[in-house]
């Protein structure tokens, strides 16, 4: 953007860019006294912004008199640049397995479709992740739709788009130590990592009712401590496991398999007041982002993000 944006009338014309961004076609634009209330400059200003945005022809209005003015034509791509979005900052797991990587690659690909380049940030844990979009450190994040769901009740969180069962993890299962268990038992010591609030949730399902001993671990962690004997049992997510010597069972308890179905599903969410990234990502074709996420799972594509 050029240094005319850093002035109050650059400010405004981002504003407005951004506000028509999400504006479809056919509708009616806001008037002039109310977007100049609204943003607390004067009617010129509105007005000088609307003209550069049509001369650049970043949109096309129409006015009809008492009806107001509506928008006919809107360039997305010349909006986004005159709204300073050219870059969008995500956050998601550590790309340690092939749904993760596929993810990543689909999230990339179709934001260049879009002509924006999407910077992603990979982090463990949801409840980490949540916390930077609420911040403002990030735009979106990719979490479980359980941890989303979540997110919503506490926080100025929104669900933007939602992918579909088994889009997140294929399934999680019971890792134990010894080889002839097949469920959780009293008196056992049970690895969790409270900063995975989808693997803490699934562990205290499974374990509920029992006495048992949380053992705090880090997610990365959890299985080296089980192969290491320091915990007897953990829930895992299936998709990232290729060790042999590793005994898994099925999730037993019917919580666990309920919120395992949640927890399957990939959910994007931003922050409730931001209205361009919000727009950006309705945008998204789902289908789109899972057939890559499959092309990269059945090794039809090289990961690229």
């Amino acid at each position: 953007m050029n240094e005319a944006l850093l002035s109050k009338k650059g400010k405004t014309l981002l504003k407005v860019a951004s506000l028509l961004l999400t504006i479809e076609k056919g509708q009616r634009i806001p008037k002039v006294e109310s977007l100049a209330q609204q943003l607390n400059v004067g009617r010129g200003t509105i007005q000088s912004s609307l003209k550069i945005l049509e001369e650049a022809k970043a949109i096309e209005l129409l006015s009809r008199g008492h009806l107001g003015t509506f928008l006919l034509q809107k360039d997305v791509s010349k909006l986004l640049e005159f709204a300073g979005v050219n870059t969008i900052t995500a956050v998601m797991p550590l790309p340690y397995s092939k749904k993760y990587e596929g993810l990543a690659t689909a999230l990339t690909t179709v934001f260049h479709h879009m002509g924006i380049r999407l910077n992603l940030a990979f982090m463990r844990g949801s409840n980490p992740r949540l916390e930077g979009v609420k911040e403002g450190r990030y735009d979106f994040a990719v979490v479980s739709f359980m941890a989303a769901k979540n997110a919503v009740e506490k926080a100025n969180i929104t669900i933007e788009k939602r992918l579909g069962a088994q889009s997140y993890v294929s399934k999680h299962k019971i890792y134990f130590a010894d080889s002839d268990k097949t469920e959780i038992e009293e008196g056992m010591r049970i690895g969790i990592d409270s900063k995975s609030a989808d693997q803490r949730t699934l562990a205290e399902a499974e374990a509920q009712g029992k006495k048992v001993t949380f053992v705090e671990t880090t997610y990365m962690h959890l299985l080296q401590s089980l192969e290491a004997g320091l915990i007897d049992a953990t829930v895992w997510n299936a998709d990232e496991v290729q060790r042999p010597t590793l005994y898994a069972k099925d999730l037993t308890s019917s919580l666990a398999v309920r919120n395992s179905q949640e927890i399957s599903e990939t959910a994007l969410v931003a922050h409730g007041d931001k209205q361009t990234i919000s727009y950006l990502l309705g945008l998204i074709d789902k289908q789109e982002l899972l057939t890559i996420q499959k092309q990269v799972v059945e090794g039809e594509i090289i990961p690229s993000y």
